[in-house]
């Protein structure tokens, strides 16, 4: 219900030592307390801080309170006050509190689910252009998609088959923009997701004939009299 209702595919239960997994420790460099330990060192101090774990060097303070720096060969001994902390959320996670707890929205999108919602949004332009064609329930026909970039026409091909069976298509081309498009009884161009798509349907007029071949039997000889 709960993922039916928020729109996502799956919810993890996590405790307090896993939450911390979704956030990140920013270590931040204390110039005024750097500066008369370490004098014109202390820029280099500062930035090499800076590209480091908050988590790890914290985890040094409490450990042995203080963290060991390495540049180019030298040793530093930092020591708390040199350092304060920022706690920030992990790349794509968005927070929010509740009365019993707090939740974390991942926002990134697999690249599955982008190829199923291009295909879901490909499906419902062609059933329209359909609608615009007056084509019977039962019509089938020829589909063409231009895609902007190989990615996507990728995504595509992984899905010709639920494509067709969809919008009851016998063929699907799929097309780079560079290729020269077929002719159809309709070409539509439409915006997803920010980038063009060509569209082209073609009606079937007529079933296609198979030729039937017959046998023909090599005629008898006629026995001696």
């Amino acid at each position: 219900m709960i993922c039916t209702q928020a729109n996502t595919r799956k919810i993890e239960f996590v405790n307090v030592e896993e939450e911390q997994k979704l956030k990140r420790l920013k270590a931040i460099a204390n110039y005024k307390a750097l500066g008369p330990t370490f004098k014109e060192k202390a820029n280099n101090i500062a930035e090499a801080i800076k590209s480091l774990d908050g988590r790890r060097i914290f985890e040094a303070f409490k450990e042995n309170g203080y963290f060991k720096l390495e540049i180019s060969g030298s040793t530093f001994e930092i020591s708390p006050e040199m350092i304060t902390f920022r706690e920030e959320m992990a790349e794509n996670f968005i927070p929010g509190v509740f009365s019993r707890g707090r939740v974390y929205v991942d926002v990134a999108v697999p690249k599955r689910l982008l190829a199923e919602g291009l295909v879901r949004d490909i499906v419902r332009r062609m059933q329209e252009m359909r609608r615009q064609l007056n084509l019977p329930v039962d019509a089938y026909l020829y589909a063409y998609v231009v895609s902007p970039s190989k990615a996507e026409l990728e995504s595509l091909r992984s899905k010709e088959d639920y494509i067709c069976e969809e919008v009851r298509a016998k063929r699907l081309g799929l097309l780079r923009r560079e290729q020269e498009r077929p002719t159809a009884d309709l070409w539509r161009e439409w915006l997803i997701d920010g980038r063009n798509y060509m569209i082209g349907l073609q009606k079937i007029r007529s079933k296609e004939r198979r030729t039937r071949r017959t046998a023909v039997k090599p005629p008898r000889s006629k026995s001696a009299s």
